[in-house]
């Protein structure tokens, strides 16, 4: 790691290399500023109201992947191109591991409302619904754009050497500065990061979207580039719809039944490509259960499936006579799979149940032919027992192996841990009316952050640490859940997740049906993408010092100081206890449900990465 003095002497050379260079644009016609790259713009004006900054700055750990942005505006923005020269300074970063994106902006046709009085009155809750912002990451600048922030994202060498590099972004002819911060610390793969990222990828979508097939080989192309996609953010959440029908849009099911004999073909390809493609999944949910199938219109007799030959089919009710001989074998068939891959009973979830529970018949059938297999629930909670200090959750007769609730955590208003790892069971946050759509920036990028939350901190010290104290699970998670991946809108028509609600409107009702958005030749990453993986990143190595911390595995002068800056770093996710989680009641705003971020964010992120490095080495 360079020594201080050096580290100094490189931000005064880099800053004077800047003072000294021309302003931006100069004489060209085109407007320029480099801003933010959690700027939310969706007009010139926000722009103009950014505080301009002497660089495009990154500032991202080894292995990690950091952006930065400038805007230009013009009649003649939308023939502007750029180029990015090698970085140089402790090492050389070549250009390549630098990309150059233009964002663009859509109409949003799937129209919500935050349901809040108080920032509909003023148009908040309408500007943070229904509205995006230059937020689509394309390889050519929109046709026709007057106004095209340019994003440079770097990917940063794991063998980098820690230290300042200086480059050049050249912009219409125009040279505009560019400063890499890269930290001490090298960060994991995605696949083996700790924090639980749950996304919900639509095939069906991606097979409407391009015309294709499903299933079809032109479809499993599209299909890995939606996988790749999302385990460059560390998803965990791996869904086989099973049932035809789902809420989750689908269709048909994964498996196809000939004379009620299950074909795993489609299954076993999906499973291998998920490994190939984003890792091992902490769930392979196995959705046989919809709430509707026991609902309120009463309890359907039959299990709507997809037959050998497409068309639509049905088979016997879990628990139903001659249910067995049916389901026993899907379920085995599904192990056996799941098991050749390398993954253990332990991921096998059966999904999916919410507040309203499948009946007491029902789970002890599915009990009985898969012993090993627990359930997933998207529940509210209410009246649920809280959970125990040992053992395994169990509501309602059902063993919960993966849980998710939509209310936003208890965040700690003092101390400095989050502790969302220390969590025993694998519980994740829905950011439901929280995050919408088009939230600002700083809340995708503070997503993991406020969602990897577990205990309460009540210490002076070490000794403290005997008082951490279990939150409800209903408050507490190891990350985020259900957050649409591919779910776009089809024909300005509303997303296929949800086309068949059930009962799951509520559960699902403003939540983020997309990070991506479809381009010409696949998925493209957004603004939101990007400052979600970088909030990622930030909760590993979070995540990393806080078991260093509490493992006691660092000491003295390096343990202060982590404790200090995570204790900072909390008060400001707060906003120094400012921060509200209510869901919109009365005398609540959108704005109060926001979570912060340091003043001097990107700094933040530098010492959190180098003493990420530095708590690696000593715990050696």
């Amino acid at each position: 790691m360079p020594s201080l003095k050096r580290y100094v002497l490189a931000c005064l050379l880099a800053l004077a290399v800047v003072a000294a260079s021309p302003p931006l644009a100069a004489g060209t016609g085109l407007d320029m500023r480099i801003v933010d790259p959690m700027t939310d713009i969706m007009s010139a004006d926000d722009v103009a109201a950014a505080a301009p900054l002497p660089a495009v700055r990154m500032v991202g750990p080894r292995n990690g992947v950091c952006s930065g942005v400038v805007v230009v505006g013009g009649a003649a923005a939308a023939s502007v191109r750029a180029t990015v020269s090698d970085l140089t300074g402790p090492g050389t970063i070549p250009a390549q591991n630098v990309l150059v994106r233009y964002a663009g902006k859509v109409e949003v046709a799937h129209k919500v409302s935050s349901q809040n009085a108080q920032s509909d009155r003023v148009g908040i809750g309408d500007r943070y619904t229904n509205f995006s912002y230059y937020d689509v990451l394309c390889e050519e600048p929109p046709a026709g754009a007057t106004l095209v922030p340019i994003w440079v994202t770097a990917r940063v060498p794991a063998a980098a050497t820690p230290g300042i590099y200086n480059g050049v972004l050249t912009v219409g002819g125009v040279a505009v500065p560019v400063r890499l911060d890269v930290a001490a610390w090298s960060i994991p793969d995605p696949r083996d990061w700790v924090t639980h990222a749950g996304f919900v990828q639509s095939p069906e979508t991606l097979a409407a979207q391009y015309g294709v097939p499903l299933w079809s080989r032109e479809h499993w192309h599209y299909q890995a580039q939606s996988m790749r996609m999302m385990g460059e953010l560390g998803a965990k959440d791996a869904f086989l719809p099973v049932v035809a029908k789902t809420h989750l849009g689908n269709d048909t099911g994964m498996i196809r039944f000939d004379d009620g004999r299950p074909d795993f073909r489609i299954v076993e390809a999906f499973l291998q490509l998920w490994k190939q493609c984003v890792g091992d999944p902490h769930a392979v949910i196995v959705y046989l259960w919809e709430p509707s199938f026991a609902g309120r219109r009463g309890r359907k007799a039959n299990v709507p499936v997809t037959l050998a030959s497409g068309q639509e089919g049905a088979l016997p009710m879990y628990g139903s006579p001659a249910s067995e001989a049916v389901w026993k074998p899907v379920l085995d068939g599904i192990r056996t799979r799941v098991n050749a891959l390398g993954w253990g009973d332990e991921a096998i979830i059966i999904g999916a149940c919410h507040d309203q529970r499948p009946p007491g018949t029902v789970v002890e059938f599915l009990k009985r032919i898969a012993p090993y297999a627990r359930w997933a629930i998207w529940t509210h909670g209410a009246g649920d027992p809280p959970p125990p200090e040992q053992g395994p959750v169990i509501l309602d007769g059902m063993v919960i192996g993966h849980y998710e609730s939509p209310y936003c955590p208890s965040l700690p208003t003092e101390g400095f841990l989050a502790a969302g790892w220390l969590s025993p069971w694998k519980a994740g946050i829905n950011p439901r009316k929280y995050i919408f759509q088009y939230s600002p920036l700083t809340q995708y990028r503070t997503l993991p952050q406020g969602t990897a939350v577990f205990v309460d901190q009540r210490y002076e010290g070490r000794p403290d640490l005997q008082h951490l104290r279990l939150r409800a699970l209903k408050h507490s998670g190891q990350g985020f859940t259900r957050v649409g991946f591919d779910c776009w809108e089809l024909n300005g028509e509303r997303p296929l997740l949800n086309r068949y609600l059930g009962d799951w409107s509520n559960m699902y009702r403003y939540c983020p049906w997309s990070i991506t958005h479809p381009g010409p030749l696949g998925p493209l990453a957004t603004a939101r993408y990007e400052m979600l993986r970088e909030g990622m990143q930030e909760t590993e190595a979070r995540t990393l010092i806080e078991k260093a911390l509490v493992g006691e595995r660092i000491t003295g002068r390096l343990a202060d100081e982590c404790k200090a800056l995570l204790a900072e770093r909390i008060q400001a996710l707060t906003k120094h206890g400012k921060f509200n989680p209510g869901h919109g009641e009365a005398g609540q705003t959108l704005t109060t449900r926001l979570w912060g971020v340091p003043d001097d964010w990107q700094g933040s992120a530098l010492r959190l990465f180098n003493l990420a490095g530095a708590v690696t080495q000593a715990a050696q």
